[in-house]
């Protein structure tokens, strides 16, 4: 067990509220699992957004302030933070969300000699709302407690970075993130790491993913539909030896296209999906008419 191995939390930030961000590391600093460095990734383009987050962090423990220079975004974010990291392990958590205290802990004890990411469950917070609503983030039948290519390819079933516990090494082997995603990099980059090794996931909520008026990739059918265009072209060989995560894949592409005004692309992309796998049509009109971006 892996129980006192060094781990590297790497928290990129940009374009937010320093009271949320602090919230996301206080939440790292409260985990039952102590051995921990904290690594804050500044990629914010405006030199007084940096001086607050700056300023906000200086004087709280086990927290290193490092500037993203040069290529901005989220990936190149979260890279320059794998290559700063002293752990043997990182976990990524969004300056937006925030970890349960037993998060690091449980995932540590699952970390075996031939594991290379754990992943977890947690909570999706929606603070647009009032009353603020909570729901459990990978439902019963969603979650799935080992990951493999073929499962990944039919469907995205970890879903967020801030899941995320990963062997440095594994990181590395694959050059982390690709920073030509603008949205699915963590799809990704699960995709590449799972032919390195085991990985596996528990099923217990702990994290927070808030859901709010600020800046989200996530909410971003644009990003998305740009990400899953990405995920299609550089994964296209593998995608081909699956045909029914294919047709799902297509069909996710027909809802994208649909979501950004282009029916054409969107029809075509559905009538692909139903000559793979016939029997899948009325799950592509279902998918269709979903108005969510992920």
């Amino acid at each position: 067990m892996e129980n006192c191995k060094l781990v590297s939390v790497i928290i990129p930030t940009a374009q937010r509220e320093p009271l949320m961000v602090k919230k996301a590391i206080e939440s790292a600093l409260h985990q039952t699992y102590s051995h921990i460095e904290i690594l804050i990734i500044d990629d914010n383009t405006e030199s007084c957004q940096s001086s607050a987050i700056r300023a906000s962090t200086k004087d709280i423990p086990k927290v290193r302030y490092i500037k993203n220079i040069g290529e901005h975004g989220a990936c190149s974010a979260r890279n320059t933070g794998i290559a700063c990291a002293k752990g043997e392990f990182i976990a990524f958590l969004d300056d937006d969300d925030e970890w349960l205290p037993q998060k690091i802990e449980l995932q540590m004890k699952k970390m075996v000699e031939e594991v290379i990411v754990v992943y977890c469950n947690g909570w999706r917070v929606d603070t647009r709302v009032t009353p603020i609503t909570k729901c459990i983030y990978k439902a019963e039948g969603e979650f799935l407690e080992t990951a493999s290519l073929e499962s990944l390819l039919e469907n995205n079933h970890i879903g967020t970075t801030t899941q995320l516990l990963i062997r440095k090494s594994a990181l590395e082997k694959i050059d982390g993130f690709d920073p030509a995603f603008p949205a699915r990099q963590d799809y990704d980059l699960c995709l590449r790491l799972v032919s390195e090794g085991r990985v596996v996931g528990i099923n217990k909520p702990l994290f927070y993913h808030t859901v709010h008026y600020g800046n989200q990739i996530s909410k971003s059918s644009k990003a998305s539909l740009r990400g899953y265009e990405l995920l299609y072209r550089k994964h296209r060989d593998l995608w081909i030896k699956y045909p029914k995560a294919l047709c799902k894949l297509f069909f996710v592409l027909s809802r994208m296209y649909k979501l950004q005004k282009h029916p054409f692309l969107s029809i075509q992309y559905y009538c692909r999906g139903v000559l793979l796998c016939p029997s899948q049509w009325k799950n592509g009109i279902g998918e269709m008419n979903k108005n969510k971006p992920v």
